[in-house]
């Protein structure tokens, strides 16, 4: 995956999902970027 290193978190969660609580906790102890871009797409940002 290309995305392994700005994606940490979120890669392993490709078929299950995640809630905006783990989003947030990815984005910010993790730096995961997806994370990030999700929180943005759901606050429609």
């Amino acid at each position: 995956n290309d995305h392994s290193h700005t994606s940490p978190v979120t890669e392993k969660h490709l078929t299950d999902g995640m809630t905006v609580r783990e989003l947030c906790s990815a984005a910010i102890t993790m730096s995961d970027n997806t994370a990030a871009n999700l929180l943005l797409t759901t606050i429609g940002g």
